[in-house]
């Protein structure tokens, strides 16, 4: 009992002194309004009174800097927060209201 206390106590620090942390990859979707890019790495949407900062991965770069997007478009989209606290940006869809 002893010798498996020492081990979890010794992984419990090695993990600390790594700076090893459980990533949390909960998803959220939310429905609000583009409102268009920082730069060529986040955009800017507005929903549920607060404006959020999504940063861009890089298979949706490219729709973006093609401006299909129109600014105050309604969307539904669905983000993750990283290990930086930044928003990452999963899919985006046109919606009617």
């Amino acid at each position: 009992m002893k010798k498996i206390f020492v081990f979890l106590l010794t992984s419990l620090l090695l993990f600390n002194l790594t700076g090893f942390t459980f990533c949390d990859k909960q998803e959220y979707i939310y429905t609000g309004y583009y409102n268009g890019m920082i730069d060529d790495n986040s955009i800017e949407v507005s929903s549920n009174n607060e404006t959020l900062v999504l940063r861009l991965p890089a298979k949706l770069k490219s729709y973006f800097i093609q401006n299909i997007l129109n600014e105050n478009e309604y969307i539904e989209f669905k983000y993750s927060k990283n290990e930086y606290n930044q928003f990452i940006l999963h899919y985006i869809n046109f919606k009617n209201k």
